[in-house]
């Protein structure tokens, strides 16, 4: 039987910029850092994993799935 869960993940990730960077800019140099992060240490992010209550599992999600790895 499956079920579904809910995979929460905390990301921090130091960056140097400017005291007046912006927002744009200071996205630009996080994210690729935010992302070897994830990649390098998946685990040391993870906060929680709890059931899906809000949109559980159904036999219908696997089979959509099914169709659209068929159908691509």
């Amino acid at each position: 039987m499956k079920i579904a869960k809910l995979v929460r993940v905390t990301l921090v990730t130091r960056v140097i910029v400017d005291e007046c960077a912006t927002y744009q800019e200071i996205m630009e140099l996080a994210i690729p850092k935010l992302s070897e992060n994830l990649m390098d240490s998946p685990l040391e992010s993870i906060d929680e994993i709890v059931d899906d209550t809000e949109c559980p599992y159904t036999i219908s999600d696997n089979e959509d799935l099914q169709n659209s790895i068929k159908y691509k």
